[in-house]
């Protein structure tokens, strides 16, 4: 998955930064994203399927206040962060990820795979191993939070990793909405209000997964309770005696 290795004090003025393997043509464009981009951006190992001569991607990067914003646009590859990659490219960070358009691809991390289409946002850990296959032509922005930040504000951040927000929650979209914003910043505004406006990011994105956790847990639990009571009533069909207060007890829920 591609993405920045961090930077422990943001420079003020830095202008984006671009990589794009059209700049060094098709036969090189694999080699050159792998151990170029990867190599100095990204602590993964990288493969692809494809013939390497069709690959394309393209990388911005920028500098919002306590935030490493990508834009990124890339064909079908896997990335891995595996023991390797750990030992020898350390990075701890959290990445924020968001498919704008395009196929999606497919994140194993945590004992977890899940998978994002356009509009769908999940954060990955860069301190632990994962994999993120792109089935094609994908558009993401990724976004790197420092570990502490988001330590600082949840008690404990592996719950709320490698869980998605879909494309259907709200939550999602706004999310997705902050994150294109950035590279879209005027690169002359204050560091300090470029600072404040990347630290209010991180309390929204803390307070988005937690409700759409929340969500999901209440929604399964329901989903659950209602399977429960179709069986109960299905088996005391031919019961006249059976009624609401029966079906309430036997749930052991309120009438």
């Amino acid at each position: 998955m591609v993405s920045c290795i961090k930077n422990e004090v943001p420079f003020l003025d830095r202008k984006p930064f671009i990589f794009d393997t059209t700049s060094v043509g098709h036969d090189r464009a694999f080699d050159y994203w792998s151990e170029a981009v990867t190599a100095h951006f990204s602590p993964t190992q990288n493969t692809t399927a494809s013939p390497r001569s069709c690959f394309h991607g393209r990388m911005e990067v920028f500098t919002v206040g306590i935030l490493n914003v990508s834009h990124l646009h890339t064909s079908a590859m896997r990335n891995a962060r595996d023991l390797w990659s750990l030992r020898n490219i350390p990075n701890d960070d959290f990445f924020v990820m968001a498919v704008n358009t395009g196929v999606g691809g497919q994140l194993s991390q945590l004992g977890r795979q899940l998978f994002l289409g356009p509009g769908d946002l999940m954060v990955y850990d860069s301190a632990r191993e994962f994999s993120f296959e792109y089935f094609g032509e994908t558009d993401v922005y990724i976004a790197q939070v420092p570990r502490r930040l988001l330590e600082a504000r949840i008690k404990d951040p592996q719950c709320l990793t490698a869980r998605p927000i879909i494309h259907t929650n709200p939550l999602a979209s706004m999310l997705l909405a902050m994150i294109k914003s950035f590279t879209q910043l005027d690169q002359s505004s204050s560091f300090e209000s470029r600072n404040a406006l990347s630290k209010s990011f991180v309390d929204i994105l803390v307070s988005s997964l937690e409700c759409s956790l929340v969500f999901n847990d209440l929604s399964n639990t329901h989903c659950n309770l209602l399977e429960r009571a179709k069986k109960i009533v299905s088996i005391n069909l031919e019961n006249p005696d059976f009624d609401v207060g029966q079906l309430a007890q036997t749930l052991g829920a309120s009438p």
